[in-house]
Formats: C-alpha cells, sequence, structure tokens
C-alpha cells in the first residue's frame, strides 16, 4: 500500500471510529458505501462516504435513504467524482452543492517542522473529561454557534486508542483546538481551529505541530488532512502536498 492509500485509510479509520464511539452516533456499510453519523449539527460530521472509483449505484442510494432517517443534516463525501446515476441519487436527496475538498499528504521525512511556539501559549493535551469545553472552544474557532458539533466528541471519543486531543492556551484562557488519530502508520490532523481574536499569531500552526510531533514520536509514517483553500499555504509550508481533490455532495446553503 503507497503512502495515499495509508493515509485515505487512516482518515475513513478515524470517522468510523468516531461514529462509533460518539453518544448520538452511528456507522453502517452499504457494499461500497459507508454511513458515519456524529450527530453534529453540520453535514461535514454525517456522511455517506465512498472511497472506491466504482461504487454500485444501489449501494449508495441505500446508504442515502439511511442516513436521511436519521434527521440530522448529512452530506456525500466520493474519493473519485461520483457518475451520472450516482448524482441523480444526490439530487433525489436535495443535495446538489458540490465542493471539492483538498486531501493533503505528506511522508514523514517530508515534513518541516518549525517547533517555535509564540511566547505565553501553552499546547495541553485534553480528553473526554473536558470535552465541553473542547467543543466550546472548537465553535468558536470555527466561528460556529456553540451547539453546532452537540456531542460529537463527547463520550469517550478523546479518550479512545489512537485519538489525541489538544486545547491551546495564553494566559487570557482556551483559544485553539486540535485532533490527531493514529492508525497502522497514518496521522490525521483534524480540528485546527482558532478563536479570531488571536488568530495570525502562529497558533493554528504550533497545534498542527504538536499534532505532528506526537504522531512522529509514536510512529507515524505518513501525515494527512483535508484543508481548504485558505489553509492550504499553511499546510504547503509544513510539507504538505495535495495528493487528490475529493467531490463533495451537501444541500446548498
Amino acid at each position: 500500500m503507497n503512502l495515499v492509500e495509508t493515509a485515505v485509510t487512516g482518515f475513513a479509520w478515524a470517522l468510523n471510529e468516531l461514529a462509533e464511539h460518539t453518544p448520538a452516533g452511528a456507522t453502517a456499510r452499504y457494499g461500497g458505501a459507508t454511513v458515519v453519523v456524529s450527530g453534529a449539527r453540520t453535514s461535514s460530521l454525517n456522511l455517506v462516504m465512498v472511497n472506491a472509483p466504482d461504487p454500485d449505484p444501489a449501494d449508495v442510494a441505500a446508504a442515502a435513504d439511511a442516513i436521511a432517517a436519521r434527521g440530522v443534516p448529512w452530506g456525500m463525501e466520493f474519493r473519485f467524482e461520483p457518475s451520472a446515476e450516482i448524482l441523480a441519487v444526490a439530487k433525489e436527496h436535495g443535495l446538489t452543492e458540490v465542493s471539492r475538498p483538498l486531501f493533503m499528504v505528506c511522508a514523514a521525512a517530508g515534513l518541516e517542522l518549525r517547533r517555535d511556539t509564540p511566547s505565553g501559549l501553552v499546547i495541553e493535551p485534553v480528553g473526554a473529561d473536558r470535552w465541553e469545553l473542547y467543543t466550546e472552544v472548537l465553535a468558536s474557532g470555527f466561528g460556529a454557534p456553540a451547539d453546532l458539533f452537540g456531542t460529537a466528541m463527547g463520550g469517550p471519543v478523546l479518550d479512545r486508542p489512537g485519538f489525541r486531543g489538544y486545547l491551546a492556551r495564553t494566559p487570557e484562557g482556551p483559544v485553539g483546538t486540535a485532533l490527531g488519530t493514529l492508525k497502522d502508520g497514518a496521522l490525521t490532523v483534524f480540528n485546527i481551529a482558532v478563536v479570531p481574536d488571536v488568530r495570525g499569531q502562529g497558533i493554528g500552526r504550533a497545534l498542527t505541530e504538536a499534532v505532528l510531533v506526537d504522531g512522529l514520536a509514536e510512529g507515524a509514517q505518513v501525515a494527512s488532512l483535508q484543508s481548504s483553500a485558505m489553509g492550504q499555504p499553511l499546510y504547503a509550508s509544513m510539507g504538505f502536498r495535495e495528493a487528490e481533490r475529493w467531490y463533495t455532495l451537501e444541500r446548498p446553503s
């Protein structure tokens, strides 16, 4: 298995693990389509995920019907551009807004780390006993309503093997979050969020580096993340390169 395949497998494992252990979560397989539900009020965390290049439309339709019945905002994410038949399935569910998230990958040896934490910043691990604080800071960092993520990071999630949460603090209080997952050498970076008042001070980079440093110490062979166009220059400066551009379908905003 090459590094990109290892990274994709690690990313999918992390979302499945989250869905299996978060309090309002669920996961199910329909042939080549996987349903992952976190219960959050955002379609990015309730998905029909398809990594195969040519999935059976009937499998995708069954998965779509199942997740639609859950009553949560949801979307579809494909590693490869879906067929016209599958797009028709999505349209039946009102999923017509397309985005193309970047999947960025870097081999462990290629990571470029500065290891210079901004003055006054402390980055500490956060476990399941502080999931509510973590979620509050995460939502603030994304400029989202406080209840957007619900209990997605609750229950045992932050204490699960292979999961590690991070909280960034200044003397004024918590200012950012990160999450790293590690499975079979694949380190995946999630939840890099910095509250608006302190952006532009290197905190996002420091949080990302904290995840990477710990992952490398635990044997990571490859690191990956999904990035917006805005975040791409930061991650490129750390050694990440665009490996793939996935295909996401959601309801129009």
